[in-house]
């Protein structure tokens, strides 16, 4: 489906509300109970368009050979696990430790979540020989988008190859996909949940792009009615797999009151919490990850 039929709302779905589950988990991160850290400090090869790596400022930098002992003492204060993660290198790849990642779930009982970028089997089986408990994966639905986000020469193959990499090797995967990733427009959304759909994985995190000062997307807004459309068409082209609203999301009342879309929500607003009343939703709370199950 071409870009002009995206954003003129003819996006293919019904009028029917797909209510998936009456189950809701609510989860609520904090750098407290689940803090997030990057093995690269603020240093990233792409210098993305929507981030300019201003995300890598928010996060707790440390040098691979020190994991252990920044591990060891979050967990001395609480931290239930932690998401490890860093700058890109130019092909999209991130480099992770898993020797050290083993050192720290080998010596506590920290949930290890790891934010891959671009992956292949070897580095796969070598997160599974670590003990990772979930993987996190960035999927863009079209070569467009990668080059006009990231810089990457990359297509929709190449980011489903990563993923399928990850969970063959049996590692629990919820790739990720932003709405509206390009400039606010929709493009790559609905080829991205096609793919996705025909894999095995763990969750499916559908985030809207959050215009972030000093990038040059920070003007950029995704439409209330493009950002609903797109939620309620990854609902129905995945029926049967849990779809979470990740915590990188600007706070649209419409989708925060669309709670019942959705298996699970990170951090969500009071008009999202009173709508899960309202819907008579069970819900369950966590102070992890929104991947964590």
């Amino acid at each position: 489906m071409d870009h002009e039929t995206l954003n003129s709302g003819k996006m293919k779905s019904s009028d029917q509300h797909p209510v998936k589950t009456k189950d809701m988990t609510f989860y609520y991160p904090s750098p407290d109970s689940f803090p997030s850290i990057s093995i690269t400090g603020h240093a990233c090869s792409l210098n993305c368009a929507h981030c300019r790596r201003e995300y890598l400022r928010g996060m707790i930098p440390v040098k691979p050979k020190n994991l252990l002992e920044l591990c060891r003492e979050m967990e001395a204060k609480g931290a239930l696990g932690c998401l490890i993660s860093g700058g890109c290198n130019p092909d999209g790849s991130v480099s992770l430790p898993p020797e050290q990642i083993k050192e720290v779930k080998d010596n506590t009982d920290m949930i290890i979540c790891v934010h891959t970028g671009f992956i292949d089997r070897k580095k796969a089986l070598g997160f599974v020989k670590a003990g990772v408990d979930y993987t996190c994966f960035d999927f863009v639905g079209d070569s467009r988008t990668a080059r006009n986000v990231y810089g990457l020469n990359r297509a929709p193959k190449e980011y489903e190859k990563s993923m399928a990499e990850m969970i063959d090797a049996g590692l629990k995967v919820s790739p990720h996909v932003c709405i509206g990733l390009d400039f606010g427009r929709l493009g790559h959304e609905e080829k991205a949940f096609e793919i996705i759909s025909n894999h095995e994985i763990s969750s499916l995190v559908l985030l809207i792009l959050l215009p972030t000062k000093g990038t040059p997307m920070e003007h950029a807004e995704v439409s209330t009615p493009d950002a609903l459309r797109t939620i309620k068409l990854a609902r129905e082209m995945m029926p049967d797999k849990k779809i979470k609203l990740g915590c990188m999301r600007p706070r649209i009342i419409d989708v925060e009151q669309s709670v019942d879309y959705f298996d699970g929500v990170a951090n969500p607003s009071p008009i999202c919490e009173k709508a899960a009343h309202e819907k008579n939703l069970k819900i369950t709370k966590k102070r992890t990850c929104c991947v964590v199950e």
